[in-house]
Parts: structure tokens; C-alpha cells; sequence
């Protein structure tokens, strides 16, 4: 009985590892095509080059690109309040034609003293096409 028991949890455990296989990170191109700085903004047009199955891998694109501008010009807001507003077009004739094809996210950066740094505020972004 012992064996037999032990037999089927090493089949289960080997059906059950069959089933966990590595998905290979894939490689996804994402431009920052044109960005601006003003006394209490920083506006960004990102190019990304995907056909996203969900709205949760644009999401977290948004927030590696946000992060990435913050950190560029961390110097320069200082302690001061910004709103940081980034659109995202799926190509360059999208943006060549200001057609916003997977929409925008908007950030407060320093929003008060009691919540510094990257504050989400709006999130407009889509994958519709």
C-alpha cells in the first residue's frame, strides 16, 4: 500500500510540474518619442509597438515608463508639486496623426507632505482599438 501511495504523489508531482513551464519573457519596444518640462507639468508621448491581449500589461508598462521619467527628472521637481501626464500610441503614424490609440495615465508628484513622490490621479489608459 505504502509503495502504491507513494507512486501516485510522485505522478502527481510530475504531472504537476509538466504543467509549470517558464514563459519566456518577451521583448517589447517602447519609445519615448517627445517630452516636455514646464514649471509644474512633464507631458510624455510614448510609442509601444504591442498588441496587448490585456489592459494589465499596458498598465504595467504606464508605470515602469512613469517611474523611469520620475527618476530622470527627480532633480529638478525637487519638493515641488507636478502632475505628470503620459499618452501612449501603438505607432509613430498614430502619433504623427495625435491619434491617442492606447489613451493616457496622469500622476501627481508631490501632491502634499504626507504623500510625496508618484501619486496616481487618472488612468485613461485602452487597449480598444
Amino acid at each position: 500500500m505504502r509503495k502504491l501511495l507513494t507512486i501516485f504523489v510522485l505522478i502527481a508531482t510530475l504531472v504537476t510540474l509538466a504543467a509549470c513551464r517558464d514563459n519566456k519573457p518577451i521583448d517589447i519596444e517602447v519609445t519615448i518619442i517627445d517630452q516636455s518640462m514646464t514649471s509644474d507639468e512633464i507631458i510624455a508621448h510614448v510609442i509601444v509597438t504591442e498588441d496587448f491581449k490585456e489592459l494589465s500589461q499596458l498598465e504595467e508598462i504606464a508605470y515602469n515608463v512613469s517611474s523611469q521619467l520620475y527618476e530622470e527628472n527627480f532633480e529638478s521637481i525637487g519638493a515641488s508639486a507636478y502632475t505628470m501626464m503620459i499618452y501612449f500610441y501603438n505607432s509613430q503614424a498614430s502619433f504623427d496623426n495625435e491619434d491617442i490609440s492606447y489613451g493616457s495615465i496622469v500622476f501627481d508628484i508631490n501632491r502634499s507632505m504626507e504623500n510625496p513622490g508618484l501619486a496616481l490621479n487618472i488612468n485613461q489608459l485602452t487597449i480598444d482599438e
